[in-house]
């Protein structure tokens, strides 16, 4: 009996530090236009993906966009493409990941381990009964004479919830359950 309980308690301890797989989720290339004279201002979601119930833990976090400013006003990085965290649609983290200049160029984004950290602190402070999602975003400029036209934007995350019991260990956690119940009613017989 002392081994039956000593092997599902060791089952128990690997099954409250088991780690999920990693997921990785993308989405599709999309565009935007904003025009300083017509929807300026306005933020255009470009792809979102949902994470997943306690997502703690993002391993890699990538994304493209070919984007331009082609109005006769200024230019600046910030009218450009952002990746964000919301929690339903309150935005509580967030990266610049391209800029738009008066010529068109495809900028690509590797978040670095600072920036994982960051988006990691902010999980932890998600309230994980509404919609958790990662969203790739538009943020263009409505001053006169600005625009953001954006093509081809996309982005991937890598992401995993931590002290969740992998599937395999739960059937072994319910097996040993079950070896001590039959080892129960064999000796009470």
């Amino acid at each position: 009996m002392k081994k039956i309980v000593g092997v599902v308690a060791t089952a128990v301890a690997f099954a409250t530090n088991a780690l999920a797989a990693p997921v990785t989720q993308s989405t599709a290339p999309a565009g935007s236009d904003s025009y300083w004279y017509g929807n300026g201002w306005n933020w255009q979601t470009l792809g979102s993906v949902t994470l997943a119930t306690g997502t703690d833990n993002v391993l890699a976090l990538s994304s493209t966009a070919s984007l331009a400013d082609q109005g006769w006003g200024n230019q600046d990085y910030n009218n450009g493409v952002k990746i964000g965290l919301f929690d339903n649609s309150n935005l509580v983290w967030y990266q610049a990941v391209a800029g738009a200049y008066h010529n068109w160029t495809t900028q690509t984004f590797t978040a670095s381990t600072a920036e994982l950290n960051a988006l990691d602190a902010s999980l932890a402070s998600v309230n994980w009964s509404d919609n958790i999602t990662l969203q790739l975003f538009t943020t263009p400029y409505a001053y006169p004479g600005w625009e953001l036209h954006v093509a081809n934007a996309s982005f991937s995350v890598t992401s995993e919830a931590a002290n969740v019991p992998e599937p395999g260990i739960i059937a072994l956690f319910g097996l040993g359950i079950a070896g001590i119940a039959a080892t129960r009613r064999r000796k009470a017989q």
